[in-house]
């Protein structure tokens, strides 16, 4: 895979928590003083790195077997 490419890849990887992060920033800045709404966004954050972290994890794991598997 080509550099560019796998540039590319990884910033898709990211997008969800970046987009979950920006989104309570601009809730936090609109309206300081809504909590509810501010947890929530931080479990919304934290529920995009569970799945970006685990499918980043699962990918590799899978590369790993077949590599076991190969050989």
């Amino acid at each position: 895979m080509s550099k560019k490419k796998t540039k590319q890849v990884q910033y898709r990887l990211w997008t969800p928590v970046a987009n979950a992060y920006d989104i309570y920033r601009r809730r936090l800045i609109a309206n300081p003083e809504a909590f509810y709404e501010h947890t929530w966004r931080l479990i919304h954050i934290q529920e995009s790195l569970i799945v970006t972290l685990g499918s980043s994890g699962a990918s590799h794991f899978g590369k790993y077997i077949k590599l076991k598997v190969d050989r």
